[in-house]
């Protein structure tokens, strides 16, 4: 019984900043509009082709989603990384279900690195890519020497690393091909007031006001990872999280 409210209420505080980081209006980011889907590295793009799978019934541990030391969890939708890297333009693409606000940022150094924050209608998350294609808006990316083939989430996840080591931190995949590893999380559970309280009390670094909102009764929450590999080498990551009520 424990366990099943310290699922609970770990659930609840990502459903709840997941949402304030969807939630916030766009009209203060003034995006440049790119009416074209050349982003091809997009998740959200129409375009993209997405291997699918069957659902994993769990929740994937937080510092998968961390990097440079910040989250997309709990941040907002125009710009996380924006503490750590500067500002970058905001780019806006698509509409309804495939609109996606874009921040992208990229290495100083030959052998260009990317890494680009980007929100959806319900989507928030990130991809980090090694030397790619053109797309147009690509020259909005801002240079920074934080973005080099180094950079990794707090689990380790990086370029560069073989499928036996993504396969280490992340487990059993969803589906897997020659080249790419899919991984599909996702958990359906009731919130509730006895949840909540279970959350402070086991974490009392986060504060009631951080972390009350409104409940519905149930939330569906997903995460999909998506590590491409040439060679056996990870070339191309994407992190996304989602959330319907």
């Amino acid at each position: 019984m424990d366990n099943y409210f310290r699922i609970l209420g770990l659930v609840a505080f990502f459903v709840l900043i997941l949402s304030s980081a969807v939630g916030q209006s766009r009209a203060d980011i003034s995006p440049i509009p790119m009416n074209d889907d050349s982003d091809w590295w997009s998740e959200l793009n129409p375009s993209y082709k997405s291997i699918g799978g069957e659902w994993a019934k769990r929740v994937v541990p937080a510092d998968n989603f961390r990097i440079l030391g910040i989250t997309p969890l709990g941040g907002r939708a125009d710009n996380w990384l924006e503490r750590k890297l500067g500002k970058s333009e905001a780019v806006a693409r698509g509409d309804a279900s495939t609109g996606r606000v874009q921040f992208c940022y990229t290495s100083v150094k030959p052998g260009k690195i990317y890494l680009i924050s980007e929100a959806g209608e319900v989507e928030l998350g990130f991809y980090l890519f090694a030397n790619s294609p053109h797309w147009k808006g690509q020259e909005f990316c801002r240079p920074s020497p934080l973005v080099d083939r180094r950079l990794s989430t707090e689990s380790g996840l990086r370029l560069d690393l073989t499928r036996a080591q993504v396969k280490a931190i992340l487990g059993k995949p969803t589906r897997e091909t020659a080249n790419v590893l899919v991984y599909w999380f996702q958990v359906e559970i009731p919130t509730s007031p006895e949840g909540m309280r279970m959350f402070l009390n086991q974490n009392p670094s986060y504060s009631e006001s951080e972390i009350v909102g409104d409940f519905p009764q149930h939330y569906t929450l997903s995460a999909t990872f998506t590590a491409r590999f040439t060679n056996n080498r990870l070339i191309y990551l994407s992190i996304l999280r989602s959330e319907v009520d």
